[in-house]
């Protein structure tokens, strides 16, 4: 059996509805063609000189606001006033202002004498709408949904604890609050869909139930299994409605950045994405969209998956020069990256360095060809590194006469604080810097992101390991001397 809860939130979003319902009803005094609308805004002191309609559109770069129509503005004493008026592409989400950088999300169509004021300068912050049921409704059903959404993810985090603990009670507890937000939210958006099908369609789309293994009918292993197959697929794209909410393309990114960040092997990310893609329809500009979406996530985390999808994305559209050009340039820097990464995995001979000491003497990395050899890169103004220095210096101390040496590569702008960094934290080993911070040659050669950051290499100038801290670091070290 449900908890009460549960019915009490249902009863809840019943009544909130019902008032939503009776209000709009009880507005609606003549019958618009859904993709009609007009729209009046008047403002204080107003700069602008028009505004404007525009479609919102993904490419790859970004998002493009594609304009629809234009009015512009008339001053009216210590007013500035505009009337926009006209057919859409459908009822729908819509950007009105000027330009990309002071725009506000509307929901247009099927309304007249809808009003906009509030700060001009500012409309995605400070625009204010008024007279339209479509708008107040979803704000007011932004506000009940994230609520619920806010729940869904707090009972998510406790049902993680649980298991990690394995407390039956806290499970249990956190269980049926994932089913109370999760069922009030479905219930929710089924409600909506009655009333106003585009919000409903928005909503939808963020509808996502957490993973539950002991409630698993497809037998899903993980988390992340669940997720890439389960993610946006209760959405029918094919529903012409997506054509006319664009938003829910940004769903995509999501999706592709768990994919990515949680290291799915590219064969099964390609599959879940695949699967995903099958459902949008054959043309539009949703698929498009979402197309677009995903490549520009892809090439935000330097995914190899770009390479699948950018092609396939070349075969479906017809792309101008700049877009096509950009293509060719991110398939060439992720196959550097690629090529570059083969010298920098487990098994490989890295590059060489060749950097100062602080005497001013050029020292090689293979100069310690021979030994077994920690490369730590790492910086006097990095507070991990220092924290982590008094771990490498006892085991430095511990291994140095069994074959074991350091070449610490310095990520230092200047030369004072770094040589102090080694005095201070008696680092008695090889030592080298160009003093260009980021800009460093090592660290842009070893693709070094983030400090500290170390490499293991045997007496061939190999790499065993990478990124050993602490006790680990001892473990793989003993291990590597014992056996030699």
């Amino acid at each position: 059996m449900r908890p009460i809860l549960t019915y009490l939130h249902k009863f809840r979003i019943y009544i909130f509805l019902t008032g939503i319902v009776g209000i709009m009803l009880s507005a609606c005094n003549e019958e618009v063609p859904s993709n009609y609308f007009s729209l009046d805004g008047s403002f204080d002191a107003c700069a602008l000189d028009s505004f404007h309609v525009y479609q919102l559109s993904y490419e790859v770069g970004g998002f493009f606001p594609v304009r629809l129509m234009s009015a512009p503005v008339i001053k009216n004493g210590d007013k500035t006033e505009f009337h926009l008026e006209g057919e859409l592409p459908g009822q729908g989400f819509y950007l009105v202002g000027k330009g990309p950088q002071n725009m506000t999300i509307m929901v247009l169509g099927g309304e007249k004498g809808v009003k906009m004021s509030g700060n001009c300068d500012d409309l995605r912050r400070f625009a204010q709408i008024e007279n339209s049921d479509l708008n107040q409704s979803f704000k007011s059903f932004s506000g009940t949904f994230n609520q619920l959404q806010q729940q869904l993810n707090q009972a998510n985090q406790q049902m993680m604890i649980g298991m990690q603990s394995q407390n039956a009670q806290f499970i249990n507890q956190a269980r049926e609050q994932i089913l109370d937000a999760y069922g009030s939210q479905v219930y929710l958006v089924d409600s909506l869909e009655k009333v106003h099908p585009v919000l409903a369609s928005y909503f939808k789309a963020n509808l996502f139930e957490p993973f539950d293994p002991d409630n698993n009918p497809n037998g899903y292993t993980s988390a992340i299994e669940h997720f890439g197959n389960e993610y946006l697929r209760q959405v029918d794209f094919a529903n012409p409605v997506y054509e006319h909410v664009p938003l829910v393309a940004e769903n995509v990114q999501g999706y592709v950045q768990q994919l990515i960040q949680n290291k799915v092997p590219r064969t099964q990310a390609e599959a879940y994405l695949d699967d995903f893609l099958s459902q949008l329809p054959q043309d539009g500009s949703i698929t498009r969209n979402c197309y677009a979406v995903m490549l520009n996530t892809m090439i935000q985390l330097k995914s190899e998956l770009f390479m699948t999808y950018a092609d396939r994305y070349r075969s479906m559209y017809i792309l101008d020069e700049k877009t096509d050009a950009t293509l060719d340039n991110v398939m060439s820097t992720i196959l550097a990256e690629q090529e570059a990464q083969k010298f920098l995995s487990v098994g490989a001979i890295p590059p060489e360095i060749e950097l100062p000491t602080p005497e001013g003497d050029m020292f090689k990395l293979s100069d310690l060809r021979g030994k077994i050899v920690l490369l730590d890169f790492w910086a006097s103004w990095c507070k991990p590194c220092r924290a982590e220095n008094p771990n490498v210096v006892r085991v430095y101390n511990k291994y140095k006469n069994q074959g074991f040496d350091i070449l610490s590569v310095s990520l230092d702008r200047t030369r004072e604080p770094w040589l102090q960094a080694i005095e201070k934290d008696q680092m008695t080993w090889n030592h080298v810097s160009d003093l260009k911070y980021w800009q460093s040659e090592a660290a842009k050669t070893y693709r070094v992101s983030s400090i500290p950051a170390t490499f293991l290499l045997d007496k061939d100038g190999k790499i065993l390991a990478k990124n050993l801290r602490g006790p680990a670091l001892e473990a793989k070290l003993k291990e590597v001397l014992e056996n030699s």
